[in-house]
């Protein structure tokens, strides 16, 4: 998952402690996209982003070095195991 390689990047190769994904709460699939990287929910901010239809509430997520450490990685399309059809 491109998320999450990249958030593994950051974290290996900067100095950065944390990253946060905002999304619009009416944007279900960006939240997924979050939670599929193994994103934290904090909560949600109130009127925290402008679009072109005016403000949104904002989901807020996020990622914090010593707790991605302490994950397991997730897989690969390479490591995922196929069943066969039938």
């Amino acid at each position: 998952m491109a998320t999450r390689s990249l958030v593994d990047w950051v974290f290996q190769s900067t100095a950065f402690i944390r990253l946060e994904i905002l999304a619009s709460v009416r944007n279900a699939a960006s939240q997924r996209v979050a939670e599929k990287a193994g994103a934290y929910r904090e909560g949600v901010l109130r009127s925290r982003i402008v679009l072109a239809d005016g403000s949104h509430d904002c989901a807020v997520f996020s990622f914090v070095r010593e707790k991605v450490a302490n994950q397991a990685p997730l897989p690969t399309p390479m490591s995922v195991t196929r069943m066969p059809l039938r």
